[in-house]
């Protein structure tokens, strides 16, 4: 995506002309995407593991309208599995942010400086879940 018509300075030049135009939109990865995959297994009388997997990537984008600052890329993997105890117990076991993926804002887009950094680091859950 890119901008058609600006009726404003964004760049911060001081002029509303073609630098402004050539701006990436703000807030606009220019991929984002996911897949997942589930797999449910009979394990006995009414039992049943289930599965699951998910991935998500993001580019990298814009979250100044100016430009001056932006955040990294990113690729998440989460993924869990759960045994169905009884007719109402679950237990499950859930892994998030399995690649370790950071969050980095960063400005000066020519010779970057890191203005923010995150990590939750992976996190890991033990969860029962019981219907009355």
């Amino acid at each position: 995506a890119k901008y058609t018509k600006v009726l404003f300075d964004i760049s911060s030049d001081g002029q509303v002309n073609d630098a402004d135009k050539a701006l990436a939109l703000p807030r606009t990865p220019k991929w984002t995407y996911g897949f997942g995959v589930l797999g449910d297994f009979p394990v006995g009388e009414g039992n049943a593991i289930v599965a699951r997997a998910n991935f998500q990537h993001r580019d990298r984008f814009a979250y100044t309208d100016n430009n001056f600052g932006w955040i990294t890329s990113s690729d998440n993997l989460d993924a869990s599995i759960s045994y169905k105890l009884t007719d109402f117990a679950t237990v499950t076991l859930e892994g998030l942010n399995l690649t370790n993926q950071t969050s980095n804002n960063y400005a000066y887009q020519d010779s970057p400086v890191v203005t923010n950094y995150s990590s939750s680091g992976p996190v890991y859950r033990v969860g029962l879940r019981a219907q009355f």
